[in-house]
């Protein structure tokens, strides 16, 4: 999740970490709030795929089909299936 100020703040994905993503065939999808406390109410943690809006739970649903070869529950935790993601790329280079 990225927090940013009214006026914006800077998002940076290194080029090697876009390439990895790229080759999941998979979409990056950053999910921007306002981070101003007086315009609405923060927005709840995103720790699982059940947590995600609905046009971000199915690629991430995808990829821990992929990576893990079961149907996901949707209380899979986010961090872990990139993590999976990360690993799996890496080991296919090796």
């Amino acid at each position: 999740m990225v927090t940013a100020r009214p006026t914006g703040n800077l998002v940076e994905v290194e080029a090697e970490t876009l390439s990895r993503i790229a080759h999941t065939g998979l979409a990056l999808v950053l999910d921007v709030y306002d981070s101003d406390p007086d315009d609405r109410e923060a927005p709840s943690a995103i720790t699982t795929i059940s947590d995600l809006e609905p046009a971000a739970r199915h690629p991430a649903e995808q990829l821990a089909r992929l990576l893990t070869a079961h149907e996901p529950t949707g209380e899979e935790p986010l961090m872990a299936i990139f993590e999976w993601a990360l690993e799996r790329l890496n080991d296919s280079r090796d």
